[in-house]
């Protein structure tokens, strides 16, 4: 479950080269073979309702999210970086920690050790 319990199940946007991998064509095979729209039919055809939100992304309508088990907490916006890569997105605080769609992102570029700044008022030029 992830989307602070909106489930979020795919994107609008997908492409190999936001897949981090040793070897770069892993997984262009399996995105060829069973597209984002490949799902959104299959979820379509059983009837289960969804919206587009932000950055594309496709969740549950938010009168269903009480048929699942939804995350407890807060999330904002931010941008969150290291010295690699930078990512929008909103941070989820949670009971356990940090989540979230740009914590999970920047959570593949991050090496024990580094330093990650998370900017909480991205729309305040300081």
């Amino acid at each position: 479950m992830s989307g602070g319990g909106r489930c979020n199940f795919t994107n609008y946007s997908i492409d190999p080269d936001n897949f981090i991998s040793n070897n770069p064509h892993f997984c262009k095979s399996p995105l060829s073979r069973y597209t984002q729209w490949d799902f959104l039919a299959l979820i379509t055809r059983y009837q289960i309702p969804y919206h587009e939100r932000d950055h594309g992304q496709f969740t549950l309508k938010p009168e269903d999210k009480d048929k699942f088990s939804p995350l407890s907490g807060i999330a904002v916006p931010c941008i969150i970086r290291n010295k690699q890569r930078s990512f929008s997105g909103n941070v989820l605080f949670t009971h356990r920690g940090l989540s979230g769609p740009a914590v999970l992102q920047i959570s593949s570029y991050w090496r024990a050790g580094e330093e990650v700044m998370i900017n909480l008022l991205p729309q305040l030029n300081l």
